[in-house]
């Protein structure tokens, strides 16, 4: 007889049901639409509804913690170059990973799994295995292996995004072990669909293969390395990274590497498209988690807005909410430069409202399903929208060129 299975419903996909459930009833799969989504096995499932009080997506409010303090914000750059060189922004990211071990805590963060090409959280315990969760993935996480398999007498320090730290919160307080963990989730613009980040690479796998002759024949292609957010043309400046290596078997039975690097910015497809809302998972248009409505103990970002727009290296924005949270951002002062800072100059930049839903998003969505080309999907429903938006942007940055070029007379 053939088990019936749920189909897996909108939501923020956090994977933290997972670990709830005890009958193990929950596995997470991609929806329709290109999200990962929990599906519930309901001959396992004994309708205990206990997944459902872990779940950030199922209540209104988002969950406080127990020692929340007034936030504090801080800005902060890590001193080692070399690190700064490979972080997004400023390295506290990475820093306070670095200290969580140091006290004992095993961390949980973000990584690229190139053989999978999505994005899942793994459990470092080393600085070498911490490293390679360096980097911004604007893509969603699976976490499902990760969480389900988690030792709740053991301490974690978890970095994630503010809907995946707000259901783990929930989880660890009613399994009466939340005083072993660590939170850290970051501002957060949403996640686009997995199908716009497979066309994308086939986009880039093609692209590889026109580049051989008519008398060699392509063995394979690998990614070997992405960076999302690439700092060689300037942090701010969102730069796609992509490093592939394609093997090639000649007529003479011969075999070589061709190894291909593409660095992507301004007019890169996926950045545009990810940027400008066309496919972002349904709930996140609608968030809650805005400027400081959070459940971790600091929350993380790029310090946008004016103070250090002139910054080419990077800078991190850091808001300790909680005494835990305070206390951390003390420990990474040795590695690097920290400087106290007004909220309102670090929510600067960052989104504090709603987004707009596209009216053809499904239809994007659908599109990027079938065998059209990710170059033709995007001239015909993306170019124009966000050609408006840059020009938008070039204007109100001529605007305030032109008034501090006035106060400076």
């Amino acid at each position: 007889m053939q088990q019936k299975i749920k189909t897996g419903i909108p939501c923020y996909g956090c994977g933290v049901c997972i670990a709830e459930c005890k009958p193990s009833a929950i596995t997470m799969n991609l929806s329709p639409d290109g999200f990962f989504v929990p599906v519930i096995d309901e001959k396992k499932c004994t309708n205990c509804k206990q997944c459902g009080k872990v779940c950030s997506f199922c209540n209104v409010d988002f969950f406080e913690p127990k020692d929340k303090i007034p936030g504090i914000a801080y800005s902060g750059i890590v001193k080692n170059n070399e690190i700064l060189s490979e972080v997004t922004s400023g390295g506290v990211a990475f820093e306070l990973g670095k200290v969580c071990l140091e006290k004992g805590y095993s961390v949980i963060g973000c990584k690229y799994d190139y053989s999978k090409q999505i994005a899942v959280h793994t459990i470092a315990t080393t600085k070498e295995e911490l490293r390679q969760t360096i980097g911004s993935k604007y893509i969603q996480s699976l976490t499902s292996d990760v969480f389900e398999n988690i030792d709740v007498n053991k301490k974690y320090a978890l970095f994630g995004t503010p809907c995946q730290i707000d259901s783990f919160r929930r989880f660890v307080r009613k399994n009466n072990c939340e005083e072993n963990w660590v939170f850290i989730d970051f501002f957060c613009h949403g996640v686009p669909s997995y199908h716009l980040w497979q066309k994308y690479i086939d986009l880039h796998t093609q692209g590889l293969k026109k580049l051989s002759c008519k008398t060699e024949k392509v063995a394979k292609t690998e990614t070997d390395s992405i960076k999302f957010r690439d700092k060689k043309n300037g942090w701010g400046v969102y730069t796609m990274t992509m490093t592939m290596t394609m093997t090639m078997t000649m007529t003479n039975g011969k075999r070589y590497n061709y190894n291909y690097s593409r660095q992507m910015y301004k007019n890169d497809y996926f950045l545009n498209m990810f940027l400008g809302d066309y496919v972002l998972n349904e709930p996140c248009y609608t968030c809650k988690f805005h400027e400081l409505k959070s459940a971790a103990d600091i929350r993380i970002g790029d310090f946008w807005g004016e103070k250090y727009s002139s910054n080419k290296t990077g800078v991190s924005v850091a808001i300790a909410l909680t005494k835990i949270g305070e206390n951390l951002m003390k420990d990474i002062e040795k590695e690097c430069y920290i400087a106290k800072e007004t909220i309102d100059t670090a929510l600067e930049g960052q989104t504090s409202t709603d987004l707009i839903i596209p009216k053809n998003r499904k239809k994007i969505i659908n599109e990027l399903k079938s065998k059209k080309s990710l170059t033709l999907i995007y001239v015909l429903y993306c170019f124009k929208r966000w050609r408006a938006h840059c020009f938008t942007n070039f204007i109100k940055k001529a605007i305030r060129s032109l008034l501090n070029l006035n106060k400076g007379e």
